[in-house]
């Protein structure tokens, strides 16, 4: 709505095409007070469920016109400082208007459009909520969650109301793993038996990183021990240990080549030097290959002992799911687990405690703040009803918005309260004098159940965060004696908001801002309804013919309409 409404946002026009008897349907609407009127049967209630697929409503078969292969609704809405950005990427938080649009097929399909970008049916659900209320004569106020739900908007609780579901489902959360953690204490120690099993074969084994690789590669040179020592005797032989060793003849050419006197100097010196360096590292090399033949062991106990390691190592890789190199760490693992399950839960028992006497604190503390606060919301918003009822000629009546716990207890027993609060909150009305309190969804008179509604909707005006509100019928019951206060009601919420109210009381209509008159017509033999805007001397009539008064052809009668005249004098129009 305008800044001069004191709202945010309102729905500015809606065009209906091809959804049943509504083939093509435009309508502009005030940013204040618009009225719906019309002969019962006229099309009213086909034009607010065109409204309310528009805003997510879910679609069935048999809703598009016949020879059409669809129906659709569009809408838009201005924008004031409304940031839809939360609810979809598709709405800027600056945007100046809102286009919605829902096509219905004739099977009963439907696509939905956001901005002309495709978008989910759920979308337009969640826009829906943040923009409009419909309200019918029976689903106005009438569920316990709304009442809570409107009395924290009305005493600015909203913030406490959402610390505590949160505080609330934290605690829950806690407690229930608590409990699990408890309910598993028997099954734990059967399992902690079975990991002592395991880990003790592990400890005794004593595995380590790599093993496995250094056994292979030991047992491969084990296995192949016969020949090695036959390769490494015949190399230490012919290096070192026989006459005629290379060694040995390396050696004796040096020295013959030193005897000869030729190789003092020169390339002979050189050769010389070199042979004499080769019978040493022949010598050594020699002496190493019979050292490794030494070491060698032919006989196989080496080999045994080690594929016996080789198979207790890869049984417990086996039983425990994973490779040998990793069997370290599921030790590591296993008394990690035995250590906790040895403490028998008993210290994430303590810990979760701790958790849940802290929250439970905070839920406290959170839930007194809460508490008082509805408190003194009640008792502001039972004054705010009061007068309304007065002027709804029901000055008897009293409706008493009741909190509980009536008294703060010096312990509260978190587990006694609910997800939106320490107690209910519950709107309670005694109609008439001498009755007892009851649920304002139990009033049985439809008119006062209407008053009362209009009356706590009118003190709630303003502190209601929904820019649009639909009233669906809500004055059925209603007496003329009780129309003009009722109208003034439905005026002074329009104030706050921008109102779409469907009526048959004409001290409704003569408060409008602007006026829709819904009629049947029939063209070509085909059936259609038509949404007009009247005002001036057409608006009159309207008013006058649903005072019920006309002069026997159908057209108003002059009383009527000088009635109607007043009436919207009243009115201020």
């Amino acid at each position: 709505m305008p800044a001069e409404r004191g709202g945010r946002a309102w729905l500015e026009e809606v065009r209906v095409q091809g959804l049943a008897l509504l083939e093509n349907v435009e309508m502009t609407f005030s940013p204040g007070l618009n009225v719906v009127s019309g002969e019962t049967g006229e099309g009213k209630s086909l034009l607010l469920q065109g409204i309310n697929l528009l805003l997510g409503a879910r679609a069935r078969r048999g809703l598009v016109r016949r020879g059409a292969s669809q129906a659709s609704v569009e809408g838009r809405f201005r924008l004031h400082g409304v940031d839809l950005s939360d609810v979809t990427d598709l709405v800027s938080s600056d945007a100046a208007e809102l286009c919605l649009r829902r096509v219905v097929t004739a099977e009963g399909s439907s696509r939905a459009y956001v901005d002309g970008a495709i978008a989910p049916v759920g979308l337009l659900a969640r826009l829906g909520a943040r923009l409009v209320d419909v309200h019918g004569q029976r689903h106005s106020l009438l569920r316990a969650a709304d009442q809570r739900a409107v009395l924290d908007r009305f005493c600015g609780g909203e913030d406490l109301a959402q610390q505590w579901r949160d505080l609330y489902e934290e605690l829950a959360s806690v407690r229930a793993e608590r409990a699990a953690l408890r309910e598993g204490v028997d099954a734990a120690v059967e399992r902690l038996e079975f990991l002592r099993f395991q880990l003790r074969e592990l400890e005794e084994a004593e595995p380590a990183l790599g093993e496995e690789a250094e056994l292979t590669a030991r047992l491969k040179t084990l296995h192949s021990a016969q020949r090695l020592q036959e390769i490494l005797m015949e190399a230490s032989g012919l290096l070192h240990e026989r006459d005629g060793a290379v060694g040995e003849n390396c050696a004796r050419l040096a020295r013959q080549l030193e005897e000869t006197g030729a190789a003092e100097d020169g390339p002979l010196s050189v050769l010389r030097a070199r042979l004499e360096s080769l019978g040493l590292e022949a010598e050594d090399l020699g002496r190493e290959c019979g050292a490794a033949m030494s070491a060698l062991d032919a006989d196989g106990p080496a080999a045994q002992q080690a594929e016996e390691r080789l198979t207790v190592l890869r049984g417990l890789a086996r039983r425990h799911r994973v490779e040998p190199d990793d069997l370290p760490e599921r030790m590591r693992s296993l008394q990690s687990e035995v250590r906790t399950l040895e403490d028998g839960g008993q210290g994430a028992d303590e810990e979760l405690g701790r958790r849940e006497s802290a929250l439970t604190a905070s839920l406290s503390s959170i839930g007194l703040r809460l508490w008082e606060l509805r408190r003194k919301g009640a008792a502001r918003l039972q004054k705010a009803i009061k007068p309304a009822l007065t002027e709804l000629r029901m000055q008897k009546a009293v409706v008493r918005v009741c909190v509980e716990p009536t008294a703060w207890p010096t312990e509260l027993d978190s587990e006694t309260c609910a997800a939106d609060g320490p107690g209910p909150v519950r709107f309670l009305v005694a109609a008439n004098p001498g009755e007892p309190e009851q649920p304002v969804e139990d009033v049985a008179s439809g008119g006062e159940l209407a008053r009362i509604l209009l009356a706590i909707k009118g003190a709630l005006a303003g502190a209601h965060g929904i820019p649009l509100l639909i009233f669906d019928e809500i004055d059925a019951g209603v007496g003329g004696r009780v129309g003009i206060p009722f109208g003034r009601r439905i005026g002074a919420i329009a104030a706050h908001h921008q109102v779409l109210v469907v009526t048959h009381l004409p001290q409704v209509a003569a408060f409008a801002d602007r006026h829709l008159v819904v009629r049947k017509e029939v063209t070509n033999g085909r059936t259609r309804t038509a949404v007009l805007a009247v005002d001036g001397a057409e608006r009159v009539s309207e008013v006058a013919a649903m005072l019920g008064a006309d002069g026997g052809d159908g057209v108003a009668s002059a009383a009527a309409r000088t009635q109607a005249e007043a009436l919207i004098q009243e009115a201020g129009g």
